[in-house]
C-alpha cells in the first residue's frame, strides 16, 4: 500500500532509497546516496500489506516552487527495495509519483529512471510515459594520460572561502537556468555536498575582481566510499561556465584544475555525470579520457496542456 511517511520513518526511506539506486546504478550514485530530504519535496511510502510498518519503496517529487515547478515540470523519482520488485508495486510507486504532480499542480512530470532498472522501465512505458533523454554517467580510469588546459589570462581559479555559499549557489543557478530539466538548486543541498568537501569547491573568478564567480568545479574526494571500478570515490560536480563567459576556455581549465586536486588528494579513477545531449561538455570529457559506464532515462508524462522540453 502507498501511504504518508510516518514521523521517524525517513531514516528508513534513505535507506531504500540507496539500496535502490546502487544497485540499479552503482556508477550515478552521488556520495553518500541521494539524500531523499534534501531533494524532495513531496514523497510517499510503499509498505506490504502484510507489514504496514515495513518500507519497503519510495515515490519522490521535487517541484521547484510551492505549489509548483518551473514551467509546469515536476520532477520525480521512484525507488523500491531489490528483495521486493514485483510488478504490482513498481506501477504503484509510479502512480504515485504521478500523482503527487497532480497535487503539485504539475502539467507535465518527468521521472528519471536508470537505464539498468527494468523493473521500473517496464511500469513507466505502461503509464504512458515517453523517454525523452540520457543522463550518461562517466569515469576517466586510473591509467588515463594528463589532462591540460591552454592559459587562459583574466581567469584565476581558487578554492571557495568560509561564507561564500550564497555568491556559489546564486553562480551555479545562473550558470545551470538555461540547461535542460534545469531546477534551481537549494541552500541545503549545496551545503549537503559541500559538507568535509568544501576544499574541492574551485572557482573561476576575474582575475581583476575576485568577488565575480564565473566557473565552478567540485572536486568530491571520499576514499571511505568507492568508484564503480572500486577504486576510492573521486567525482566531478558542478562544472559551470557562467554564459557570459563561455567558449574562453574556462570549462576546460575547471575540469583541469579539479583533476589536479583530486590526484593530489589521492584519487585514482574519477567519475562524473552528465547530460547525454549536450554534445560541448560532452565532448570535453572524451577528450580528457572519459568513457561512459552507465546511464539515467529522463520519461516525460503530459498531464495537462503542456509542452515536452
Amino acid at each position: 500500500m502507498i501511504r504518508p511517511p510516518r514521523p521517524g520513518e525517513e531514516t528508513a526511506a534513505q535507506a531504500v532509497w540507496e539500496a535502490s539506486s546502487a544497485h540499479d546504478d552503482p556508477g550515478g550514485r552521488q556520495r553518500g546516496g541521494w539524500s531523499l530530504s534534501a531533494w524532495a519535496s513531496e514523497w510517499r511510502v510503499l509498505a506490504p500489506r502484510d507489514a504496514p510498518d515495513q518500507v519497503v519503496g519510495v515515490a519522490a517529487i521535487r517541484a521547484a516552487e510551492p505549489n509548483g515547478a518551473r514551467a509546469g515540470i515536476v520532477h520525480a523519482r521512484v525507488v523500491l527495495d531489490p528483495a521486493h520488485r514485483m510488478p504490482e508495486r513498481a506501477a504503484a510507486l509510479i502512480d504515485a509519483s504521478v500523482e503527487l504532480a497532480r497535487e503539485a499542480t504539475g502539467a507535465l512530470v518527468r521521472q528519471f529512471i536508470p537505464s539498468g532498472g527494468a523493473w521500473a522501465r517496464t511500469a513507466v512505458e505502461q503509464a504512458g510515459f515517453q523517454r525523452v533523454r540520457t543522463i550518461y554517467h562517466m569515469l576517466r580510469p586510473a591509467d588515463a594520460p594528463p589532462f591540460e588546459a591552454r592559459p587562459t589570462p583574466g581567469l584565476k581559479i581558487r578554492s571557495m572561502q568560509p561564507g561564500e555559499s550564497p555568491r556559489v549557489l546564486e553562480a551555479l543557478n545562473r550558470a545551470w537556468a538555461e540547461t535542460w530539466a534545469f531546477m534551481p538548486i537549494r541552500l541545503e543541498q549545496l551545503e549537503e555536498d559541500l559538507d568535509g568537501q568544501t576544499q574541492g569547491m574551485l572557482l573561476g573568478v576575474r582575475a581583476d575582481d575576485e568577488d565575480q564567480i564565473v566557473a565552478t568545479v567540485h572536486a568530491i574526494y571520499d576514499p571511505s566510499d568507492h568508484n564503480p571500478d572500486g577504486q576510492p570515490r573521486a567525482y566531478i560536480s558542478n562544472l559551470t561556465v557562467d554564459p557570459d563567459y563561455r567558449g574562453l576556455g574556462y570549462g576546460r581549465a575547471l575540469l583541469a584544475a579539479g583533476l589536479r586536486h583530486l590526484q593530489q588528494r589521492g584519487a585514482r579513477s574519477i567519475s562524473l555525470g552528465v547530460d547525454g545531449g549536450n554534445a560541448t561538455p560532452l565532448q570535453l570529457y572524451r577528450s580528457a579520457s572519459f568513457e561512459v559506464t552507465s546511464s539515467i532515462d529522463a520519461w516525460d508524462l503530459l498531464l495537462s496542456g503542456a509542452s515536452s522540453r
